[in-house]
């Protein structure tokens, strides 16, 4: 009887539990067959998103020496913070932190807020402060832990000399939407990676940002990093770039600019064409667009009437006024259209048809032969000897010495200029050429166009007697380039020298910037290019003189001279908007020559 009972109850709970078994796995089973069914495609896709994510590693960027391997352009080792936005508690608490730091302002404050919002639940970092100090980082680190700021080792650019050679050397900046369009690499998309902006910095971007290193992270699916993986390539740094340019030279260059408000100069070595300095003034701190405030600075450059972010020695063009009598003296001589000891007679003017042209001396030289006519800049002898020769021929020895074309690679934006003929008149301003252009165009006015580059580099080929181009980069595979000859007869360069030497002497038109060092001089070019038309009327009562003029009408003052004058080794070039006259371009030019003769490098 017990065992009966015992048998119903085994029966009974083995019944129960074989049902709720059964139940339990069919429940099992309804929700593996509901993950694995109806939604697999959710689960997948998390699962997928709990993956790896590639971390860009940024290399150093090459360094940009200058030609005695002195670092003009490179890096020094900083500290960045950033934000983690889904970390952070309380965002006011960071800004409150920044202010007191870094001096934050109201804008900068009003952008990391914005972003913050629209990012509030991402693992994406948001950068707060660059060029953080060690000593400005380890106070952050122990006096303040605060969720979701963190602090990591960067790099910053630096530029050792400040505004020494910056429209050559460029600056580095933030990436653009523009920068993302027009040369796209994934590492642009880190937020603290910088990309040049201007100058070698830009034309060699590709060259000095290197090559990113990469690292494998393990993000879950809402982005946040669960586990660093292994390098997987290692960064390569930047190539480094070496220049032309010297510091001392540079230095020299500038220093005597800086005694007048906008010019421009190039300074080059007669027979290699290396640019041993290049300057436009005003210019920047290239080392300023690194600061993280430079809304200020930029507005305060850009609203700048004179231009301060213009490379004018590339990108400036002038009518080159007297200097061009380099070209139509040599053009006449090559082509033996006149004798050098031929002489005009200059009294002030010269009348051809019904109009007067005038001398810039009112009342003339008087006779003048060739080298007489170009130590004293006589007007009336270059007017005639333009017409003798005609437009043609003028263009033709204005291309061979380097006018009206580009003529380096190795820095954006350079202007071809103009060097004018019937066709480019007919084409450009619908009208057909004259006498009086080409007359004009003697003395260097009219439609003429040239750049203190094209001018510096005339004066190199019309005393090499090659077709020398300027070069800013030190390539080495180059060191030792020949230049194709231009084939002038050496006595016609020797009797326009000869004009040339006497510029700096007593009675030439430079005669104040005359130099002398160890018994060795500077010999040179005058110009005044005029950016308004004299008119008969105010010659007649008397022509105003520059300094009653409104600054932006008075003349342009050039000069370009090479040293030593018995054996060329320098030229220069320098232009003075709106200066009035020749005489500050060509103080500007002495001082330098005089440091060349005197031995810098």
């Amino acid at each position: 009887m017990i065992d009966r009972e015992l048998s119903v109850i085994f029966s009974r709970r083995t019944f129960i539990a074989t049902v709720l078994g059964g139940a339990m796995i069919g429940i099992a089973a309804l929700r593996l067959a509901q993950l694995q069914l109806l939604n697999s495609r959710r689960y997948r896709r998390l699962a997928e998103s709990n993956s790896t994510k590639i971390q860009f590693i940024i290399p150093p960027r090459g360094i940009i020496y200058d030609n005695a391997r002195t670092a003009l352009a490179t890096n020094l080792a900083t500290y960045r913070a950033y934000i983690i936005p889904r970390e952070v508690k309380d965002i006011r608490e960071i800004i409150n932190l920044m202010r007191e730091k870094f001096n934050f302002r109201q804008h900068r404050v009003n952008q990391i807020e914005r972003q913050f919002v629209r990012n509030r639940r991402s693992f994406t970092p948001i950068f707060i402060r660059e060029n953080i100090t060690w000593k400005e980082m380890s106070q952050l680190r122990l006096n303040h832990d605060i969720p979701g700021l963190y602090v990591e080792q960067g790099n910053r650019r630096i530029y050792p000399f400040g505004t020494l050679g910056a429209h050559v050397i460029g600056y580095v900046g933030n990436v653009s939407e523009a920068d993302l369009r027009n040369r796209f690499d994934p590492i642009m998309e880190v937020y603290y990676f910088k990309t040049g902006k201007t100058g070698i910095e830009k034309q060699f971007d590709a060259q000095l940002r290197g090559v990113a290193g990469r690292n494998i992270q393990m993000v879950n699916a809402i982005g946040k990093v669960i586990r660093d993986g292994e390098r997987i390539i290692d960064p390569i740094p930047g190539e480094n770039i070496h220049l032309n340019l010297g510091v001392s030279v540079q230095k020299a260059l500038e220093d005597a600019m800086s005694s007048y408000p906008v010019c421009s100069g190039v300074v080059m070595e007669v027979e290699s064409g290396r640019v041993l300095a290049m300057a436009s003034h005003p210019n920047f701190d290239p080392g300023r667009f690194q600061e993280d405030d430079i809304g200020d600075y930029f507005e305060k450059l850009r609203s700048n009437p004179h231009k301060p972010f213009m490379n004018k020695t590339i990108e400036g063009t002038y009518p080159p006024g007297s200097t061009f009598k380099i070209v139509v003296a040599m053009a006449a001589l090559e082509g033996g259209a006149i004798q050098p000891g031929e002489r005009i007679f200059c009294d002030g003017h010269w009348t051809y048809g019904n109009h007067r042209y005038h001398c810039w001396k009112r009342g003339g030289h008087g006779w003048q032969n060739l080298q007489e006519a170009l130590a004293h800049s006589c007007d009336v002898y270059f007017y005639q000897v333009a017409l003798k020769i005609g437009m043609d021929a003028i263009k033709s020895m204005a291309l061979k010495m380097g006018l009206g074309a580009v003529l380096q690679n190795d820095l954006l934006g350079e202007a071809p200029g103009i060097i004018p003929d019937r066709r480019w008149k007919e084409r450009t301003i619908g009208a057909r050429w004259v006498h009086g252009d080409t007359i004009i165009s003697g003395i260097g006015q009219g439609f003429l166009l040239t750049t203190p580059l094209q001018l510096c580099t005339m004066l190199c080929r019309f005393i090499s007697n090659a077709e020398i181009s300027p070069r800013i980069v030190n390539y080495s595979s180059g060191a030792g380039r020949e230049f194709e000859s231009l084939g002038f007869n050496k006595k016609n360069i020797d009797i326009v020298l000869g004009g040339l030497n006497m510029v700096t002497r007593r009675g030439g038109t430079a005669e104040a910037a005359g130099i002398r060092v160890n018994g060795r001089t500077m010999g040179g070019k005058t110009g005044t290019s005029q950016v308004r038309r004299i008119s008969e009327q105010e010659r007649e009562t008397g022509v105003r003189t520059n300094e009653s003029l409104p600054w932006h009408l008075r003349n342009h003052g050039l000069f370009v001279g090479y040293a030593p004058t018995d054996n060329p080794k320098y030229a220069i070039s320098v232009v003075t908007e709106h200066s009035g006259g020749s005489s500050f371009a060509s103080a500007i030019s002495a001082k330098v020559m005089r440091k060349l003769l005197e031995g810098i490098k």
